[in-house]
């Protein structure tokens, strides 16, 4: 029985080929989720690409690939990470997606694939590829699960102690009201972080649209000793 679904998104000139496959038992496989789509729009908006070009990012459960893919193509040099039964698909549409970019003569940045439990890492620190510091910590559609938000915000608090002046990009579909609102207290009351919705006015069509109300992106990073946040202003 085939299990295998492959969807095409035209980015930077290029096609995104990414493969679902639900014999895989990890719901990151099984499409490319909305907030993905929606903070990977927000990074390739005209004024927005300087963020990722030559930074070094880490991405939190990657899923099938597209935010990493799209990182890579303007630039950045990704950190992708997911769980043990993720890392081949990941690992298959990454390498598909940046070998036709290439071909489309698209200059990209470097990749790498690594295991990251949010559940173990604080015990277990894995060995990542590139190592931090990170300018970027990112992640879509990792706040879903009222269990696993505790670990995830260890994570992260993990991320920033080797990569202190990080910014922090998550994309929440906007599922539970009240899980949604525990996460935001979690980095701003228990890693103290300086926390930011991004105006829908900043994302491009359709992504501002009444369509993808359910999508939103938070910009975080640590506060200064002043209080602001550190380095450039969040926004």
């Amino acid at each position: 029985m085939q299990t295998t679904a492959t969807t095409v998104y035209e980015v930077q000139g290029t096609s995104l080929r990414m493969t679902a496959d639900s014999a895989v038992d990890n719901t990151g496989a099984k499409r490319v989720w909305d907030a993905a789509l929606v903070l990977g729009a927000y990074f390739n908006a005209k004024n927005n690409k300087k963020l990722v070009e030559g930074k070094s990012i880490v991405e939190l459960g990657a899923g099938l690939g597209y935010l990493t893919s799209l990182l890579a193509i303007l630039g950045g040099n990704v950190c992708s990470t997911e769980m043990d039964d993720m890392l081949v698909l990941l690992q298959r549409n990454v390498s598909t997606a940046l070998s036709f970019a290439v071909n489309d003569g698209k200059t990209v940045g470097t990749t790498s694939v690594c295991k990251l439990d949010w559940t173990t890492c604080a015990v277990d620190v894995p060995a990542l590829t590139p190592e931090p510091p990170y300018d970027l910590i990112v992640g879509a559609d990792v706040v879903y699960n009222e269990k696993y938000l505790p670990a995830f915000i260890a994570t992260i608090d993990l991320l920033l102690e080797e990569s202190p002046r990080a910014q922090v990009y998550v994309a929440v579909d906007v599922r539970d009201e009240g899980l949604v609102r525990r996460f935001e207290a979690a980095l701003a009351e228990q890693l103290r972080l300086a926390v930011k919705v991004i105006p829908k006015k900043k994302l491009p069509e359709p992504y501002n649209g009444p369509d993808w109300v359910h999508a939103t992106v938070y910009h975080a990073r640590r506060r200064a000793p002043g209080g602001a946040a550190a380095g450039e202003a969040c926004g």
